[in-house]
């Protein structure tokens, strides 16, 4: 069952567990109002120098997963494996649902959270990252899920192919780590802005 989709890959609901992320077979562009369509591990290899967006997560998230602290680690989607499935680019993640067994929409779908347990929540995962220089540089609203579990909201991070600045390569200011920094704090400013009621 397809649950989400983004420019880069397509997401699917395997069982009650489980999120496989198929990386595209085709990236498209618009180019002076014409549209071009690009294999995708060729177009990332030539904007971002990763062919193979699955694995680059799948790298990053273990090499940073270990610095989240216990209590929060329910708010970072876990990263089984990534490999090739039926010949595309894939990664099993964890599949986010809510207490009924409903896929946990994301924030840009949910609207206005208005449980504060839930923006204290997302101030103590900003500071984390912060503190830990863990760098998710598109940390968003359509990449942070709204799980309801005993009646709370919970933020749930899960997305982390925009890792560090090699993601970037043409925003050449985030070569300073104090701009990469500033940016992921007005993207979380960004969210509270948006959402928070």
């Amino acid at each position: 069952e397809k649950i989400g989709e983004g420019r880069y890959r397509e997401v699917y609901r395997i069982d009650d567990n489980f999120a496989l992320k198929l990386l595209r077979s085709c990236v498209g562009k618009d180019y002076l109002g014409v549209h071009v369509e690009f294999p995708a591990q060729l177009y990332t290899s030539f904007q971002f120098g990763i062919s193979d967006f699955n694995r680059f997560e799948y790298d990053a998230y273990k090499n940073f997963s270990s610095r989240i602290p216990s209590e929060l680690r329910s708010s970072f989607a876990h990263i089984y494996r990534a490999g090739i499935f039926h010949g595309r680019s894939a990664s099993l993640s964890d599949l986010i649902v809510n207490e009924d067994g409903s896929v946990s929409r994301p924030l840009s779908e949910y609207g206005a959270v208005s449980d504060t347990l839930f923006w204290k929540r997302m101030d103590a995962i900003e500071t984390m990252l912060l503190d830990e220089k863990i760098r998710l540089a598109d940390v968003a609203d359509y990449n942070t899920v709204v799980q309801t579990v005993n009646g709370t909201h919970i933020p749930v991070l899960v997305d982390f192919k925009r890792y560090g600045r090699r993601t970037y390569p043409f925003q050449f200011w985030l070569v300073s780590e104090r701009q990469l920094e500033n940016k992921m704090r007005r993207r979380f400013q960004k969210m509270r802005d948006m959402h928070s009621t």
